[in-house]
């Protein structure tokens, strides 16, 4: 590794068989020696996690339209009741 890293640098990188992993390069200097800190994690819990978030979300975002567009049908056929009444007690 080279000391041409002046700042923390952060990317993606593939190992072996196609596995991806996110990767920091952390730059340091222990008593005026450069040396760079290589960190890496593996991101096939995180692809997993974002699968799984984007299927409850899939999910959850239509029901949870359904269920407010029935609570403001109530809450509005509610609100308009004595409107309607008043109406038919006028005609």
């Amino acid at each position: 590794m080279s000391s041409a890293v002046l700042r923390p640098t952060f990317g993606i990188a593939s190992i072996g068989n196609a596995q991806s992993v996110r990767i920091a390069l952390i730059p340091f200097q222990p008593a005026n020696q450069p040396r760079v800190l290589v960190v890496a994690i593996p991101t096939l819990g995180t692809s997993g996690v974002l699968r799984s978030f984007g299927r409850v979300a899939l999910l959850l975002f239509p029901l949870s339209l359904l269920l407010t567009a029935g609570i403001s049908a109530f809450y509005v056929g509610r609100s308009l009741t004595p409107i309607s009444a008043l109406t038919q007690h006028a005609a």
